[in-house]
């Protein structure tokens, strides 16, 4: 299936991603802001892996991808670099409910941050329709061709 990623890397046609070693969380990596990611990070991973049903992929062990390449700002990726990918099996949560524990979790609501998780694992619908964003998450995906995000998809940049 095609799918699209955004790197603040460069990354070449053909190769193929996995996800970073000690997943997102736990790398010592650029978030959003020029920073790092913290603990509340870890936090908030832990509840989802704790809660993730099995036969899930693993947070830590995806590749973030989207169906359109407009929407990886809004994912949270990064869009130095727009990729299309194919992916042989992704999986679909709406990346509303991630939003929802992360605020809950942050006002101390444990309970409301764990219902927020299982519902992202278990792929229900988010109640406000306008904040819905759907992440797929695949343990690897092929680069197929390079493209800006304003960009129509199309074959490879020479």
């Amino acid at each position: 299936m095609k799918f699209y990623h955004g790197s603040f890397d460069e990354i070449g046609i053909g190769t193929v991603l996995t996800a970073r070693a000690g997943g997102y969380a736990g790398s010592a990596d650029r978030d959003l802001e020029g920073g790092y990611a913290g603990s509340a990070d870890r936090d908030l991973e832990g509840l989802f892996e704790r809660l993730r049903p099995e036969g899930c992929i693993p947070r830590h062990e995806a590749v973030f991808l989207v169906s359109d390449p407009g929407l990886i700002d809004a994912a949270g990726g990064y869009t130095d670099f727009v990729y299309e990918v194919e992916a042989d099996a992704a999986q679909g949560h709406d990346l509303a409910w991630y939003t929802e524990a992360q605020v809950r979790l942050e006002d101390g609501d444990m309970e409301g941050a764990a219902d927020a998780a299982r519902s992202y694992w278990d792929g229900a619908p988010f109640p406000d329709r306008s904040s819905s964003l759907t992440e797929f998450l695949s343990r690897s995906a092929e680069v197929t061709a390079e493209f800006g995000a304003d960009e129509e998809p199309g074959p490879p940049r020479p």
